[in-house]
């Protein structure tokens, strides 16, 4: 699917049906660029869990600090009151009182999880991107042969550096985008799996349907980048031309010469893609994550563990 995806992405002259695509990736290779594909998705997925878990949880201890210091002046407050009227009954409620006073925050808001993912996605893409360009290189029709090392070398040696590069902004602006509404996404469908089941958390198979549909409606909306970002990364490679001079040209000209169903052509592949793979690291994560922590719900666990563990969880998920 990965292999099709690429070639209606970069199939700017319109050669391909997806029929035709398929035929080509059969010929010629379903699995080429795949080994960039598996290089760059295990750092990439740990650093995407681990970043916006790491964020979500300092931010958490932020507001349960804040609640224990209005708690803590809420029962100062009360005390000093009772004190002063020199009631026992007062000190007694003070001490009922003070604890509801201000319940730690359990949840972030949705803004948080929208700062959360986008750090996340754009420390991902910023760590991992060559990797990335590299299997749009090799998965493209004509594109670079040999394995994995010596096509960085065919590119940098022809090219630069500056070829591995090739689309970043496209890039990141859609992992940026996509790793910020993915998250929240997924974290607002959890919240409402546990609003509509009593407070129970979700299991770990639950958790993966979340993920799915969440990625396909994360997908909608950022497919038209990822098509940008695939066509920069791959014009002027090995004969072909020098189509665009970034990526607000490169949406202005597929908008004008294919319209928007140029941004969709390989929808299909994509969602049969994208989606379930997704949905399949969310319930792999969960999975590792309850095992290493020992608790059903992620909420539960120390800041100090949810980066290395995080980290590990995803990392496997992959």
């Amino acid at each position: 699917m990965e292999r099709v995806s690429t070639l209606l992405m970069t199939d700017a002259q319109r050669r391909f049906s997806l029929a035709a695509a398929a035929q080509h990736a059969w010929r010629d290779g379903l699995y080429r660029g795949h080994a960039a594909t598996l290089v760059k998705i295990f750092p990439a997925s740990a650093i995407q869990f681990a970043v916006f878990n790491t964020i979500k949880d300092h931010i958490l201890a932020g507001k349960q600090r804040l609640a224990a210091a209005a708690t803590a002046a809420h029962a100062s407050s009360i005390a000093s009151s009772s004190s002063s009227s020199s009631s026992s009954s007062g000190g007694a409620s003070a001490a009922v009182a003070a604890p509801g006073a201000a319940a730690p925050a359990a949840d972030l808001a949705n803004h948080e999880r929208l700062l959360a993912g986008a750090a996340a996605g754009a420390a991902a893409a910023s760590v991992c991107y060559p990797l990335e360009a590299l299997r749009t290189q090799m998965g493209v029709a004509g594109g670079l042969r040999g394995n994995l090392l010596q096509a960085a070398q065919s590119v940098v040696s022809a090219h630069g550096m500056g070829a591995l590069y090739k689309g970043f902004r496209a890039s990141l602006i859609g992992d940026v985008l996509g790793n910020a509404l993915g998250f929240t996404a997924y974290e607002i469908g959890n919240r409402i799996y546990r609003d509509l089941n009593g407070g129970r958390a979700p299991p770990p198979a639950h958790r993966g349907l979340i993920g799915t549909c969440s990625a396909a409606v994360v997908l909608t909306l950022t497919l038209p980048l990822e098509v940008v970002r695939r066509r920069l990364q791959v014009q002027g490679l090995a004969g072909r031309p020098v189509l665009y001079r970034g990526t607000l040209d490169c949406i202005r000209q597929v908008l004008r010469s294919e319209g928007i169903k140029g941004f969709y052509a390989a929808s299909l592949p994509s969602y049969l893609k994208v989606a379930p793979s997704i949905g399949c690291m969310y319930f792999l994560f969960e999975v590792f994550m309850a095992q290493s922590v020992k608790l059903p719900q992620l909420n539960l666990r120390l800041p100090q563990q949810a980066a290395p563990q995080a980290a590990v969880a995803a990392a496997a998920s992959a």
